[in-house]
């Protein structure tokens, strides 16, 4: 993982190039037009490495998504760093273009932000569930929460997760909070009565580390849903080479593999 200040040093690495560029070509010009020209040589030049945001690097998702892009972005001759952030600041980030992408979003996530373009191919789907320790409460689907007297709970930034519950369950009994850990601490403790995120994320912790033992059950599938890179819209063309990629990845079975590796290696 990148420092912050190796962040920033390449950050301000990409604005000082785009700044020569203006003035290499403002000469006799007007600054729209420069910029406009700076853009373009740009974008028509191949980047060598590209700074894709993510939250959690050394969880299980992190470490099989760094295994899996690590591979597809070298077959395009392209050095792939991870940048680990929340959720909700990898979202500013890329809004903001200090970085390239996202490294995992539900499959419509461009459509709120528009600067975005999608990697066709998705890396794996994700089963949105609900935990509980009330063996006997059973849902389906979203609407299932709708107008719920329970305390419900999820990850701050998951946008997903957002958008469905903030539709669905009454202010006073939805909140967030910025770990599985501290999610799954709260539903144990009874502070809440449901933990809402992805079944992948949480099944490591129940399987294999400290809340093994203890009474955590799904309630319910609330949605599977396909998830995907987003690059900046100026890596169009990157996001199409890195779908057929991952199509390739897959046929070869280093997908799979990548996420065994991940299993083997993170420890809860």
């Amino acid at each position: 993982m990148l420092s912050e200040g190796d962040q920033m040093r390449y950050i301000n690495v990409k604005y000082f190039v785009y700044a020569v560029l203006v003035i290499i070509y403002s000469g006799g010009s007007t600054l729209p037009f420069s910029v406009a020209k700076a853009t373009e040589v740009l974008s028509a030049t191949k980047p060598t490495e590209l700074l894709i945001a993510g939250k959690d690097k050394d969880d299980f998702f992190g470490v099989w998504l760094s295994h899996t892009y690590t591979e597809a972005f070298s077959r395009l001759g392209i050095k792939f760093l991870y940048v680990e952030a929340p959720l909700k600041r990898v979202s500013k980030m890329t809004d903001s273009l200090q970085v390239d992408g996202d490294i995992s979003r539900v499959v419509d996530y461009h459509d709120s932000h528009r600067n975005l373009v999608r990697v066709n191919e998705s890396h794996h789907f994700l089963k949105f569930v609900a935990y509980t320790t009330d063996p006997t409460l059973k849902l389906t689907g979203w609407k299932s929460l709708e107008n719920t007297p329970l305390r419900v709970e999820y990850i701050r930034g998951g946008a997903r997760a957002e958008s469905e519950l903030t539709k669905l369950v009454m202010e006073k009994n939805l909140s967030m909070t910025s770990t599985y850990e501290q999610a799954l601490k709260k539903l144990v403790s009874g502070r809440t009565d449901l933990f809402v995120n992805s079944e992948s994320a949480i099944l490591p912790f129940l399987n294999e580390g400290k809340y093994k033992e203890t009474n955590i059950y799904v309630a319910g599938v609330l949605e599977r849903v396909p998830m995907h890179m987003f690059l900046i819209k100026k890596h169009s063309q990157i996001a199409s080479d890195l779908s057929r990629v991952l199509r390739d990845l897959k046929q070869e079975g280093l997908i799979e593999k990548y996420k065994i590796i991940a299993r083997k290696t993170v420890v809860y």
